[in-house]
């Protein structure tokens, strides 16, 4: 579907928006993130699928990014649809980590380059970054909601586990730890991991996608580990292979 027709058929929802400023969210608290990881590896996974609210329309989307340092999943806002174009955050994300590896420094320019997004177009709905990766033998996550009302807040606050640090921002040590947020997940679940990373991952994430009472998640299942020695590998379903667009159907018949 073309941009064009995607308008039209948002204008035949709602007659009286004013297209001039309003944006419309694409996600709700949808996808479904599951990370785990022990001493020796870190994985994370997520689903791709990506459904309209306005016009109910599905696409699928790759929601996983990362550069040779850095994994970054996100949930929420990951498009906006506006009189303007679609701005595509994770293309933006994208290319943020593709000039930028300190993940101090990512943090700071996905917080300000969505919050100039958020107050051009008076956004009022969110977008959730789960950010990974490793430090001083440490696998670490720091998770973070930006707000359309100018809010940064982080949604990981939890006893399980422990921060790595806490002056500014919540940090926490994923090593023997799981994650698991979006629909289904219920409150932003860290616990204890006494299993495999890779297989508890993915399996999490694909329980999701079969339950037929979760609407938002679905696709495939795409994975990224970072293990102990820098080295970053990627899976699609279970199975190595390197993410691609072709991989990506445009929409679901």
């Amino acid at each position: 579907m073309t941009y064009s027709s995607q308008l039209l058929e948002m204008r035949k929802v709602e007659q009286i928006l004013d297209w001039s400023q309003l944006i419309f969210r694409k996600e709700k608290t949808m996808t479904r993130v599951t990370s785990a990881a022990n001493d020796e590896i870190l994985v994370v996974s997520a689903d791709s699928l990506l459904t309209n609210n306005i016009t109910n329309n599905k696409t699928y989307k790759k929601k996983i990014l990362h550069n040779k340092k850095i994994i970054i999943a996100l949930l929420g806002q990951i498009e906006l649809i506006t009189s303007n174009g679609i701005i595509e955050f994770d293309k933006v994300i994208e290319n943020i980590i593709k000039q930028e590896i300190n993940p101090y420094l990512v943090e700071n320019q996905i917080i300000q380059t969505v919050e100039k997004y958020f107050s051009k177009y008076y956004n009022k709905n969110f977008l959730q970054v789960c950010l990974f990766w490793r430090e001083n033998q440490h696998f670490l996550l720091r998770a973070f909601q930006l707000n359309g009302d100018y809010k940064i807040m982080p949604f990981l606050n939890y006893a399980f586990g422990y921060d790595y640090k806490t002056k500014d921002n919540v940090i926490k040590v994923m090593n023997h730890y799981y994650f698991d947020t979006g629909e289904g997940a219920g409150n932003h679940l860290l616990g204890f991991l006494n299993t495999n990373p890779l297989d508890f991952s993915i399996q999490t994430v694909r329980n999701a996608i079969n339950n037929t009472d979760f609407q938002t998640v679905g696709g495939d299942v795409f994975t990224v580990t970072l293990d102990k020695h820098g080295i970053i590998e990627t899976y699609v379903n279970g199975r190595k292979n390197s993410f691609n667009s072709s991989q990506l159907l445009e929409m679901i018949k």
